[in-house]
């Protein structure tokens, strides 16, 4: 992850000049999807989907998709070039059933 951030920031030093926003995203949680954490944890995400509510430990594509939008739209005056994203409950989510 070091080596991924480092050569982002150094892609940024060296495209920004040219207008190119260079970020380094990190997933750091469950994505809430039948690929992926629906082959993790079935039943938690079937459990989640059945709800219809929100499951606070797990990371929803859609809001994934606003922040992208969000960095893409942002003004070269305050671009981003570093961000986590997490889900507000973090848990080991790697552990639980």
């Amino acid at each position: 992850m070091g080596a991924r951030k480092n050569l982002s920031q150094s892609l940024n030093h060296e495209l920004g000049p040219q207008g190119i926003h260079v970020v380094h995203v990190c997933l750091d949680g469950p994505v809430a999807s039948p690929e992926t954490i629906g082959l993790l944890m079935p039943k938690m995400y079937e459990k989640m989907m059945e709800s219809k509510k929100p499951n606070d430990e797990m990371i929803l594509p859609e809001n994934v998709a606003d922040t992208y939008w969000y960095l893409y739209s942002q003004p070269r005056s305050n671009w981003t070039l570093d961000l986590d994203i997490r889900p507000w409950k973090e848990n080991p989510w790697m552990n639980s059933a």
